[in-house]
């Protein structure tokens, strides 16, 4: 989330909502439920009966609480009142996952695309096509969407 971004809102169909409870949580909820609707869009697209998303360990407390948001979210408490069909993975950061590798190497010239678009972004220039667009060659609002 970018410095300067109200937390605890929520993205809605009609606008936006706030979420009850502690403004740190909150926004890491909001962010939370947005991800999640938007895997689910591609998930339905690739017909996936079960989606499993590894995410790194961080610490028991800091664990606990994303399963339980996750589980919540996806039992049917989100934007669109769906089941989403998620499963939560926790992998130690000393297993060197290659998907977390691969995440980790996208994340930052991703970022850096939003945060800096007039700098140079080779990088991102070699990721730009794999992203979902519209028949326009935009992916803003399409394959790329930024939390409020």
């Amino acid at each position: 989330m970018l410095a300067g971004q109200p937390q605890g809102i929520a993205p809605t169909r009609h606008g936006y909502r706030y979420i009850k409870g502690h403004p740190r949580k909150q926004g890491q909820a909001a962010r939370l439920n947005f991800k999640l609707s938007r895997l689910t869009w591609v998930a339905q697209k690739a017909e996936q009966n079960t989606t499993h998303i590894v995410v790194e360990k961080r610490g028991k407390l800091e664990d606990d609480e994303l399963e339980l948001e996750f589980r919540r979210i996806c039992s049917g408490s989100n934007n669109h009142h769906y089941l989403y069909p998620f499963e939560l993975i926790f992998a130690d950061k000393k297993s060197n996952s290659s998907g977390l590798q691969f995440a980790d190497l996208i994340a930052r010239p991703v970022g850096l695309s939003v945060l800096k678009p007039e700098q140079e972004n080779r990088a991102f220039d070699v990721l730009r096509p794999k992203f979902y667009s519209n028949p326009h060659a935009n992916i803003n609002g399409w394959g790329l969407k930024c939390f409020p």
